[in-house]
């Protein structure tokens, strides 16, 4: 900005580098920070991954190995939730995930508390 006399107003400089910084953190945060989090889902992963989407999970029903880790993926615009006896995911947003490492063989049944209607099962041999 500049005064009557042509000149730049005192303090335009440091507004300009504090505008500058701003801007940067915001660059940084919106569009590498996020990258950083990404897990990729590889080999055995994406077998052992069920998908939330349309209301359903995808498969229904999964058979595993004791010892797996299984991951529910929440591809719906909404909130949903994994519960079933030993664990409870608590709200999943769009677009997040759960995962939980089945241990002990046995049939594990589980639905959305949000939304109940919505069933799986996981069979651990």
């Amino acid at each position: 900005m500049k005064n009557n006399s042509g000149q730049l107003k005192p303090g335009f400089g440091v507004t300009f580098v504090l505008v500058f910084i701003i801007f940067s953190i915001f660059f940084y945060l919106i569009m590498v920070y996020p990258s950083e989090r990404v897990k990729v889902i590889e080999g055995d992963e994406i077998a052992n991954t069920i998908s939330i989407r349309n209301f359903a999970f995808s498969p229904a029903e999964l058979e595993v190995s004791a010892g797996t880790t299984v991951i529910w993926v929440n591809h719906d615009n909404t909130v949903h939730s994994i519960s079933g006896g030993k664990f409870n995911s608590g709200e999943i947003p769009a677009g997040g995930g759960y995962s939980y490492k089945f241990d002990s063989p046995g049939v594990y049944d589980y639905s959305c508390a949000l939304h109940p209607y919505m069933k799986g099962r996981i069979v651990v041999k």
